[in-house]
């Protein structure tokens, strides 16, 4: 049996829990997949599967479709399939238990690293040539929140995690600054 995960602008179809815990086993202490149960290519049961693409996720086959691992591992370990899955250290292909946590899009956003463009060595964090100061601001639950007027990238730095840690908030965690 087949489930849904809306994830915002499409349906992705996934197996059953059922269905994952008979195919494959989890260390959840290593963050390593193994094939289980396999009728075909007996030779592979017991060993590792995942094969790591250009985003730095592992993927791996299941029937005709593939999954990313990380996906796989959270559902197997937790029993039930999040909107989407965060690595909490960034690390992609880190699929220990301990580093992935449920989320949601948005969320999951959060936790993304900096733009490669950025100039100030600070994830959110601007330089205003038209005030001739810096800037922070970024977006949570659909709320922007910004601030000018430091005289280096630091400062901005600095007031932006402050105002996070603040925010107290379910999102907060999943800022990285």
């Amino acid at each position: 049996m087949n489930g849904t995960t809306s994830t915002g602008d499409s349906i992705v179809s996934h197996p059953s829990i059922e269905d994952i815990r008979k195919n494959f086993t989890y260390d959840a202490e290593t963050g390593i997949l193994y094939a289980a149960n396999r009728t075909r290519r007996t030779d592979l049961n017991g060993k590792p599967v995942g094969c790591q693409h250009g985003n730095g996720y592992l993927d791996v086959r299941l029937g005709k479709k593939l999954y990313y691992v990380h996906r796989i591992c959270f559902a197997h370990y937790y029993g039930y399939w999040p909107e989407a899955v965060d690595h909490i250290n960034g690390n992609r292909a880190d699929n220990r238990i301990c580093n992935l946590r449920d989320a949601n899009k948005q969320l999951n956003g959060l936790n993304r690293g900096m733009d490669c463009d950025n100039s100030t060595g600070y994830k959110g964090v601007s330089y205003r040539k038209d005030t001739n100061n810096y800037m922070w601001q970024f977006v949570v639950e659909g709320k922007k929140y910004t601030k000018s007027g430091f005289a280096t990238a630091l400062d901005a730095y600095k007031h932006k995690v402050a105002f996070i840690n603040a925010l107290n908030s379910a999102a907060s965690e999943f800022l990285k600054p």
